[in-house]
């Protein structure tokens, strides 16, 4: 499966791609997601290295629950999104955005599947 852009429009054209296919590969990519999120995210996505590195620094628990959200709505061919980040990045931006302090926002509405990732500058 090709990379696609860590971007709403990205992730957007990998759900895409994702709910074309048959029930078992779609169970099968959510038990990749879920049992290693950030080996999915690296396969999926065309992430810059410090982006990459960001993921890898979390904690083992904020991974794993990442990636049983986004499986959930996987397996359940619901929506799931990204955010896109509040200012623009040059190619290296990556680095200097987590330098100036980054945070994630989860939201997931429980009733309909539907998952949001907002990647937010934090609060100075």
């Amino acid at each position: 499966m090709k990379k696609f852009p860590f971007t709403p429009q990205g992730m957007a054209g990998l759900q895409n791609k994702l709910y074309q296919l048959a029930d078992r590969e779609l169970l099968s990519e959510a038990q990749y997601v879920a049992e290693d999120f950030l080996s999915w995210a690296a396969a999926r996505f065309a992430l810059d290295i410090c982006l990459f590195e960001y993921i890898r620094s979390l904690p083992d628990s904020v991974r794993l629950q990442l990636g049983w959200c986004i499986a959930s709505c996987i397996s359940a061919r619901q929506p799931f999104s990204i955010e896109d980040v509040p200012i623009e990045l040059p190619l290296s931006g990556w680095s200097q955005f987590l330098s100036a302090g980054f945070q994630f926002n989860i939201n997931m509405t429980a009733s309909t599947g539907n998952f949001t990732l907002k990647l937010t500058t934090a609060a100075k």
